[in-house]
């Protein structure tokens, strides 16, 4: 009786030991790497029902998951559903763009005061869409809710994208969950009349593309996909440019060190390009001029950065500043467009700049600091400390990215010692190759949006990283994940320890 009873408990502590074991590696737990198979082997149960019962709980833990990113997916949309019922707004260069090409088939008219005829200020795939948004419903509320509820389901989309991408990533599905809900928590901006929320949307799916290119062996049908999406983010933000040559290299390395064919190298250059050289061609011959997908950087660094600028544009706004220098409020502005044409205009506001950064270079150092504070710590109010002050509602959003900006890089320390070093590598690629440019220009909050997924998502490691440790803590104090299985086999008069 007693050996009897000795060979059920050791056998029940080792299904107990392979169900940790396993849920551990399904579910994803922050900071642990799955066990290989034939360190399971010996503890996988070879009675056939209690095999058919674990292989239930399998299928309905992906259940779970799939559950879980559908209930994340609809939250989002639920927590953002406040329609808007009027016009869309017209002091927005992107949409009065859309509605040029709406209604003469070219990009052009940007600016309120004065048409000034074919442009490239914008990037054109998100006027491209809210102009055929515009060709439907016409340019009024039912245009508008359009373009909100698409931006609002790419941005639930995102959501639902993260606990995936923490999955690749191997931080753990908890991680991911914990991310989104930080996201629907800080009722992140959808930005539905600009190109923010769609450029976010690219980035974590090419962190996804990515991640899988750099664990899986080189393919044709990657590449073109991945480069289809470099080709797409570029014609909605030129500032991907960096980071898809960045990618270019690594594949032309790549296939170089590992002797893959040309083929390969050439698809890397060839996809991208074949999306961005015609409009690239367009511009050639609309303006007599080279312009690589935009020409505002003059306007934008000189409205920024000249004597009356202040670090945001909601303080320009306030002091009249940007109603002094930008042709979309400015008719005397708008009018120099017409007379000298946009390039040549933008060119001549490039040398405006210049020469008063070289002029005032504390001034500017000193509005660019607070540009890197703020584009990190978002708030409209130049004192960190006024945070607490509801500016059209973004206090609930300033505080939770704060938050979760300050345990990003607790998670980012976590992970360095947990050994993700590709993913921190890719999140990376997106804090370096993406922010710069705007530590120079007027902050808005919409600036951030496009990588604020990859500050949750680390965040949310965090998180899990230290909700894991707290619950192991409390589950071994009170015996129910022991450190040690020690169970005595009196047949044999061995001992079983973990």
């Amino acid at each position: 009786m007693s050996e009897n009873r000795a060979r059920l408990t050791f056998g029940l502590c080792r299904l107990r030991l392979w169900c940790v074991e396993n849920t551990r590696r399904h579910f994803g737990a922050p900071g642990h790497h799955a066990p290989s198979p034939d360190s399971l082997s010996s503890l996988t149960p070879t009675h056939p029902s209690l095999r058919t019962f674990l292989n239930v709980l399998r299928s309905r833990a992906q259940l779970a998951r799939y559950l879980t990113i559908a209930t994340l997916f609809i939250l989002t949309i639920a927590v953002r559903w406040n329609p808007p019922n009027e016009d869309l707004p017209k002091l927005n260069e992107a949409l009065s763009a859309a509605r040029g090409l709406a209604k003469t088939g070219t990009l052009s008219d940007p600016f309120v005061p004065a048409p000034t005829g074919p442009t490239a200020h914008v990037a054109p795939a998100f006027p491209a869409l809210a102009a055929a948004v515009i060709s439907v419903l016409q340019n009024g509320p039912r245009a508008h809710f359009a373009l909100w509820l698409i931006a609002t389901v790419v941005t639930a989309v995102l959501v639902a994208l993260l606990p995936i991408t923490a999955s690749y990533y191997r931080l753990g599905f908890l991680s991911g969950v914990l991310a989104s809900l930080l996201h629907i928590v800080a009722k992140v901006p959808a930005f539905h009349t600009w190109e923010a929320t769609y450029v976010a949307l690219v980035t974590i799916v090419l962190t996804l593309l990515l991640h899988w290119s750099f664990t899986s062996q080189p393919s044709v049908r990657l590449i073109v996909l991945t480069g289809t999406v470099w080709g797409i983010g570029i014609l909605f933000n030129p500032i991907l440019i960096p980071p898809c040559l960045l990618w270019v290299f690594y594949q032309l390395y790549r296939a170089y060190r590992q002797q893959l064919p040309r083929s390969f190298a050439l698809l890397s250059v060839a996809v991208p390009a074949v999306l961005c050289v015609p409009w690239i061609v367009r511009n050639y011959f609309t303006f007599n001029r080279f312009v690589l997908i935009r020409d505002n950087l003059g306007l934008e660094l000189q409205v920024s950065n000249n004597e009356c600028a202040h670090f945001n544009l909601r303080g320009n706004f306030r002091s009249g500043c940007f109603d002094a220098h930008h042709p979309n409020v400015n008719h005397s502005q708008a009018s120099q467009i017409q007379a000298i044409g946009e390039v040549r205009y933008n060119e001549q506001k490039l040398r405006e700049a210049r020469a008063w950064i070289l002029s005032h270079p504390h001034r500017f150092l000193e509005l660019s600091i607070q540009r890197f504070v703020h584009f990190w710590f978002p708030t409209d109010e130049l004192r960190l400390t006024n945070v607490l002050k509801d500016v059209e509602g973004y206090r609930q959003y300033a505080l939770v990215v704060w938050t979760a900006t300050l345990l990003s890089l607790l998670g980012l320390l976590l992970g360095w010692r947990d050994g993700h070093r590709s993913s921190l590598l890719l999140s990376l690629l997106w804090f370096l190759f993406y922010s710069p440019i705007y530590y120079f220009a007027q902050y808005e909050h919409r600036y951030r949006i496009p990588i604020l997924w990859v500050t949750f998502l680390w965040a949310g490691y965090a998180l899990a990283t230290l909700m894991t440790s707290l619950t192991s803590s409390f589950a071994a104090k009170i015996g129910l994940l022991p450190d040690q299985y020690r169970i005595i086999n009196k047949e044999h008069g061995q001992s079983a320890t973990r």
